[in-house]
């Protein structure tokens, strides 16, 4: 049976995290190297682009705002939130093997903690437009594919400026929602935010008809050598995706459910079972 201390409960790289105001574990604790993923480097990125993702959930009336940013390679195209990305960028270049539990608290806290705690991250091959989608349900990772996407895009009529670029309008049931979309035919990758693909030219700005999900470029770069795409080794579970969404719309509604059946004990510092809401 596996044991989670109630500090452990965010789910990060190394699978730890602590109270903001202290360092709880002690100094032997923090001096210890801290058991990082292995992160395998795939390429160089040649052009990056933030989005800001607005989601609005009308059951609860609550509309959230997250930044995330896609890498678009030569072989590669990797989506996943910003902070993540900013968190997983200063790991990169630092010896990995060397890095301890206290300096990985440090650089986990120097961002925005509760975004870089979610580990999602869409890994697209663009020679075969396979789609490779990295999630996780504590304690475990999961990785599920698709094959190539097929939009059935529609191409139309009507121009519009997003993030300073000329863009044109096309729109597309996906999924049950209706999707408008513009593309910038000035930025020649077929690429675009989430999972979307497939138009001539990127994908600036996308939004679903009811507007409960809009994604809108924010900021064009283009890669330096600095820059990475990368996956991890982090033995994943192979599922399906209707296996997934399923399962993790259960873990939300009882994710303490999830994680007895999965043979976790949730414990305070010291030893003592937690009683959580």
């Amino acid at each position: 049976m596996k044991r989670i201390s109630f500090i452990f409960i965010l789910l990060v790289p190394c699978m730890v995290s602590f109270a903001q105001s202290d360092y709880p574990l002690g100094e032997a604790y923090g001096k210890k190297i801290c058991e990082l993923p292995k992160e395998i480097i795939l390429e160089q990125v040649q052009l990056e682009i933030i989005y800001q993702h607005l989601t609005d959930d009308p059951k609860i009336n609550k509309t959230e705002e997250e930044y995330d940013i896609l890498m678009v390679g030569k072989k590669y195209a990797l989506y996943k939130g910003y902070y993540r990305h900013k968190h997983d960028s200063i790991l990169q270049h630092r010896d990995q093997t060397k890095v301890t539990n206290k300096e990985y608290y440090t650089i986990f806290y120097s961002i925005e903690s509760g975004y870089v705690a979610k580990s999602t991250y869409i890994l697209k091959h663009l020679f075969t437009g396979k789609i490779e989608v990295h999630e996780s349900m504590l304690p475990d990772f999961y990785i599920y594919e698709e094959p190539r996407l097929d939009f059935k895009w529609k191409l139309t009529e009507g121009t519009r400026m997003v993030c300073g670029y000329q863009c044109k309008k096309a729109t597309c049931t996906f999924r049950g929602r209706k999707w408008t979309a513009w593309y910038a035919p000035n930025i020649i990758r077929s690429q675009g935010p989430w999972k979307f693909s497939g138009l001539p030219g990127m994908i600036m700005l996308i939004e679903d008809s009811k507007r409960e999900h809009v994604f809108t470029a924010t900021s064009v770069r283009k890669g330096n050598k600095n820059c990475l795409i990368s996956k991890y080794d982090q033995n994943e579970i192979k599922t399906n995706r209707r296996w997934f969404n399923k399962a993790k719309q259960n873990y939300e509604l009882g994710p303490l459910d999830h994680l007895k059946a999965a043979g976790v004990t949730i414990t305070n510092t010291d030893g003592s079972e937690a009683k959580l809401p």
